[in-house]
């Protein structure tokens, strides 16, 4: 067997180990490719779930305001004004009776507070 004979077997040789190799490569990639795939219809279920919760979630709050407001519609409110009155008295004996129902002379002061 020569030189020439030689190199040629070797280079056959790593041809084939090229060959081997690429084949693995491709494997390997088709095999990654598959776990992809299956790893994003996983996701696209989670997030359908997901969607779905947040729906029902929504629907949920929406029921419960619903039921609050019609809850709150049942009250009836009065709404208070503040007048302030003015007492005119005559006569050094004439006597005030104020909002509190303290009854005292015009001539005198009202301690109550102070």
């Amino acid at each position: 067997m020569g030189k020439k004979e030689q190199e040629t077997k070797d280079l056959i040789q790593e041809l084939q180990n090229e060959s081997e190799a690429i084949r693995q490569s491709v494997t390997i990639g088709r095999l990654i490719q598959d776990a992809a795939d299956r790893e994003h219809e996983r996701a696209k279920g989670t997030i359908k779930i997901l969607a779905g919760l947040l729906a029902l979630s929504l629907l949920i709050n929406m029921v419960v305001v619903g039921a609050f407001l019609w809850y709150e519609s049942q009250w009836e409110y009065e709404s208070t004004t503040t007048t302030t009155t003015t007492q005119t008295v005559d006569g050094s004996d004439a006597e005030i009776n104020n909002i509190e129902g303290d009854m005292y002379k015009d001539n005198s002061s009202n301690q109550k507070n102070g």
